[in-house]
């Protein structure tokens, strides 16, 4: 038994400005193929670009690839995301030992739900940092494969539950709060949150905004009484943004550092993947009405699945 963290994510799908497709254009062939911007458009979109190619991508110094994908039921996938790396060991020839550099690529198991939109990542410190470096590279890797469609993908981590209100409750002060919203892209997330941002998008064609409210002597006053910050709340604990709050001057509490975790066996992360992320929806509480049937179907077993790494 191998006894792992999981942390819950949730992919957003938003469209683009012209002219980044544009740009993107200018050193990419045009695809053929069109995605509407439809719940399923946009699910066969992730599907296509994410899931089903091998995808391998450089951020700096480092290069990463989602690796071993396949399905387990019609809207779950299970697959890894790798890290390449160099080790040195010492190889024995004969009576000599000599150093050997070999490349290594130590995975983080995942699985996808295409109906919520929710992705479980296994934590490993070997391959990403922390919650918020994670989000940011898949967010850029399946950017990478989608731009050219006119859209952007964007990972948020999804918080546990009633975290926010801890931190506001612990707090002795509190100098700012920070909501970044992004557009509007699921069903059943917090519906007058969204009718606002809805509105914005259609006006200014916005991917986010940020709302941020601050008082420099430490006096914030935030009241889960006040029904505007509450719907902000919502909104970010569904997995559409985030939040950041300065308790202390220059001490800042993320919802990635409040991030909602399932611990289960590694080892058999097959046989586990749907549990895992059936906890995850129910912490997101909701789960999106215009994403197909509600009924799960039957578990598909592949006859040449691929080996993961």
């Amino acid at each position: 038994m191998v006894n792992a963290k999981f942390i819950a994510l949730r992919y957003l799908i938003i469209p683009t400005k012209q002219t980044s497709v544009e740009k993107y254009l200018e050193d990419n062939e045009k695809p053929d193929e069109e995605y509407p911007e439809t719940p399923e458009g946009k699910r066969k979109l992730f599907e296509d670009t994410f899931l089903k190619e091998v995808l391998e991508y450089k951020r700096y110094k480092s290069e990463y690839a989602i690796l071993g994908v396949y399905p387990i039921t019609k809207y779950r996938y299970i697959g890894k995301l790798a890290k390449k790396m160099k080790r040195n060991e010492d190889i024995r020839k004969g009576d000599d030992t000599i150093k050997q550099e070999l490349e290594i690529h130590p995975p983080c198991e995942f699985i996808c739900d295409l109906k919520t939109q929710v992705f479980g990542l296994r934590k490993r410190s070997i391959v990403f940092d922390n919650e918020k470096a994670v989000s940011e590279l898949l967010s850029e890797m399946a950017s990478s494969r989608t731009l050219a469609y006119g859209y952007v993908v964007k990972f948020e981590p999804i918080p546990d539950k009633q975290a926010f209100w801890k931190v506001i409750n612990g707090a002795k002060h509190i100098h700012s709060v920070k909501f970044t919203l992004n557009a509007p892209n699921l069903l059943g997330s917090d519906e007058e949150c969204k009718g606002s941002l809805r509105n914005l998008k259609s006006r200014f064609n916005i991917t986010a905004v940020d709302v941020k409210l601050e008082n420099n002597e430490g006096g914030l006053k935030i009241s889960e009484k006040e029904p505007v910050i509450t719907h902000y709340v919502n909104y970010t604990e569904f997995g559409q943004g985030n939040w950041t709050v300065e308790t202390d001057k220059n001490k800042f509490i993320s919802s990635s550092d409040k991030i909602f975790t399932v611990t289960e066996d590694a080892k058999n992360f097959g046989d586990v993947a749907n549990g895992i992320v059936d906890k995850m929806n129910e912490n997101a509480n909701k789960t999106p009405e215009n994403n197909g049937d509600k009924n799960e179907p039957e578990t598909i077993h592949p006859e040449d699945q691929e080996t993961l790494l």
